[in-house]
């Protein structure tokens, strides 16, 4: 997926906003646990990663390295995209492209899920994140470089 400059620079806006708010409900990253719950599921070559927030939540994702599915098995989220505003109404699944970053906010309580490649079998969440996301568009652009010729 390949976002527009401009997009790139709104959402990367609305992301700074949101963190510098004053809310109490914006989950970001794992330091972020009290307000949105994960839990970790292994199967073989599969990582999943469950989240539940509460309604008035904004969730901040990184931007995947990967495509991936994605599910939200219960509640409704609106979404920021290229295409402006979007409510999303579980239950209902789709697919996230590499290279895609997303900012919702949960309208109704929900139950996120994530499904992601885990080849080599590894328990260590840390290693699983590295390996699926980078946290800026800068560090997406040096890791489509780098990475240019080989199969991901």
């Amino acid at each position: 997926m390949e976002l527009s400059v401009e997009v790139k620079r709104e959402i990367e806006i609305l992301q700074k906003n949101i963190i510098n708010s004053k809310s109490n409900k914006v989950f970001v990253d794992k330091e972020s646990l009290k307000v949105a719950s994960i839990k970790h599921i292994f199967s073989d070559g599969v990582y999943v990663r469950e989240m539940k927030a509460e309604a008035g939540t904004f969730l901040i994702g990184k931007i995947h390295k990967q495509d991936h599915v994605w599910m939200l098995m219960s509640g409704s989220l609106i979404t920021i995209t290229e295409d402006g505003l979007k409510e999303i109404k579980g239950p209902v699944y789709g697919t996230a492209e590499k290279g895609s970053k997303r900012v919702a906010y949960v309208n109704e309580d929900c139950v996120f899920v994530n499904v992601i490649s885990n080849i080599d079998n590894t328990k260590d969440i840390d290693l699983i994140e590295s390996r699926a996301t980078v946290d800026t568009f800068e560090e997406y652009e040096k890791f489509l470089i780098k990475n240019k010729n080989k199969k991901i």
